[in-house]
């Protein structure tokens, strides 16, 4: 994909008729190679490590502790890619609904609970959240999401997560965040600059969260928190980091935010739990 079929703005609209067709094009293409190309290693799953969170483990850990406790919890998934999330709570005690655009990508997530024995715990569900077709009302504890939410279509995603959740229950998202002016996101996805800075993204539509998008994902819901994490590693979305450089950035970027509310704005990642009322 050329730069020059990004969204130049997160106002710039995309119908979601050809959003859903680009992510089922981009994920399909994917996944048909992981399917062709993986091996044993390649699908297993370590329980007891920190799933997916390369250069990401501050994001990642507040995402599972704040989808504590897995055991015996519905979990419903959205995005759920090729599966290591899906195979990861579930080997914590979790019963998973793994739901995705693409027919592919859960195609990758049923072969990939089958080698790691928890194929009886993920049910494979292909539909896109706004819809959330074959999800019962007030039938899961838990809605999760490792850096998906940015592709929805936030209003109607939000009601059908809202509507899927028991009462009490709740949905944590980890999401990329840029909370300064629309201007800054027009000036990354310029001509110039992503000719030399290609942006990291697979379809085209991608975008981090502002103000706006956090408000319309918050609207059903009847709490909401929000925890912030990076501010000098988003150099990282420029150029690759070394580990050991990335991690004491981190660090320092962490103690910035600990203490200055302010610095927030300039955050690279949040992550975002929005709570169900149990008299709901």
């Amino acid at each position: 994909m050329g730069p020059d079929t990004f969204i130049r703005s997160r106002r710039e609209a995309i119908a979601i008729e050809d959003r859903h067709a680009n992510e089922m094009r981009v994920y399909d293409d994917m996944a048909d190679q992981v399917l062709a190309e993986w091996t044993d290693d390649d699908y297993a799953v370590d329980a007891d490590a920190l799933p997916e969170c390369h250069q990401f483990e501050g994001p990642m850990q507040q995402l599972i502790d704040w989808s504590q406790p897995l055991e015996g919890a519905t979990v419903l998934e959205t995005g759920s890619g090729f599966g290591e999330l899906s195979c990861w709570l579930a080997l914590h005690g979790a019963n998973v609904i793994a739901t995705d655009i693409s027919s592919k990508c859960l195609d990758v997530v049923a072969e990939r609970a089958r080698r790691n024995g928890v194929e009886d715990r993920i049910r494979c569900v292909n539909t896109p959240i706004e819809e959330a077709a074959g999800i019962d009302d007030e039938s899961v504890d838990l809605v999760f999401g490792r850096t998906v939410a940015h592709h929805f279509d936030l209003g109607p995603a939000a009601k059908s997560m809202y509507r899927a959740l028991k009462p009490g229950g709740r949905a944590v998202f980890a999401e990329p965040v840029l909370l300064l002016g629309d201007w800054v996101f027009r000036l990354r996805r310029s001509k110039p600059v992503t000719k030399v800075f290609p942006p990291f993204v697979h379809t085209p539509d991608e975008r981090s969260f502002d103000h706006d998008m956090i408000a319309d994902l918050s609207a059903p819901f009847d709490a909401v928190e929000i925890e912030y994490f990076g501010i000098f590693t988003r150099v990282s979305s420029f150029v690759r980091v070394p580990d050991t450089l990335y991690h004491r950035v981190s660090a320092l970027d962490q103690a910035i935010l600990d203490r200055v509310v302010g610095a927030r704005s300039l955050s690279k990642y949040m992550v975002i739990r929005l709570d169900k009322s149990a008299q709901a």
